[in-house]
């Protein structure tokens, strides 16, 4: 048996004068599969770095140079998945896979943040996303699927002070039988993996699994280290899915 770890952070606005540090600090976690959100291409070095470090297989949903793009860096080749058509536009922040060899999907997403009110057009965009990864978590639902990224959301208990836009949402993700892979494995636990400027926590970076996939996951942890030391302001997640052996993946 052997394990396939899979590292989400997102990098803050490219990363900005952090990217040796963050290509650093991404590789002291001996990943297989990093996903980076708010990755922008511009002038970076954090792609070129990973893939010197043994990670050649890599898809960005880059559009714009200065958009907050998702960048996925693999040891192992990857099949992409076309973004249904209910998500065109939010192609680049939504980029969905399965790892060659492996029996299990991945879809990552950089939900955006919503608006200061529910009718606020920015919590409407906000909204309509979710309902894309709702309808795409009800269609996999009987597959192995890892849900994982910085979603912008949290459930109301993982928050201090006023949640984040459509909480909700979190629950209907649950309700098409879904499950926060987190907190399954730590029933008991409170963590934040971002702190607004009035130092409330609140943990809107998250990995959901399928119930299929359930039984694999081995380990599902934050790493704060790297928001404390100021590489970015998102803590790290961390997966680790067991693989009993290897066999090419069937989903499509």
């Amino acid at each position: 048996m052997r394990s396939t770890k899979i590292l989400s952070w997102n990098i803050r606005q490219g990363g900005r004068a952090n990217a040796a540090n963050i290509a650093t600090a991404v590789l002291a976690h001996s990943p297989d599969l990093i996903l980076l959100s708010e990755y922008r291409p511009t002038n970076d070095t954090i792609a070129p770095a990973l893939y010197e470090a043994g990670f050649p297989h890599q898809h960005t949903t880059n559009t714009l140079d200065f958009a907050n793009d998702i960048v996925v860096a693999s040891r192992y080749p990857l099949k992409l998945h076309a973004v249904p058509i209910y998500a065109e536009t939010l192609s680049h922040r939504w980029v969905s896979f399965t790892i060659d060899g492996m029996d299990f999907g991945v879809l990552c997403v950089h939900v955006v943040g919503g608006g200061a009110s529910a009718r606020s057009p920015e919590t409407q965009a906000k909204r309509a996303f979710w309902e894309a990864v709702i309808k795409y978590a009800h269609d996999h639902a009987n597959t192995k699927y890892l849900l994982i990224g910085d979603l912008n959301t949290g459930f109301k208990s993982d928050a201090q002070g006023t949640p984040f836009a459509c909480p909700e949402m979190m629950t209907k993700v649950t309700e098409v039988g879904w499950i926060d892979a987190w907190h399954n494995k730590h029933p008991q636990d409170q963590e934040y993996t971002w702190y607004s400027r009035v130092a409330n926590g609140f943990r809107i970076d998250h990995a959901f699994c399928t119930p299929h996939l359930l039984p694999s996951i081995a380990a599902v942890d934050y790493n704060h280290h790297e928001r404390v030391a100021g590489i970015s302001d998102h803590s790290i997640v961390i997966v680790e899915i067991a693989i009993l052996h290897r066999t090419f993946p069937v989903l499509r």
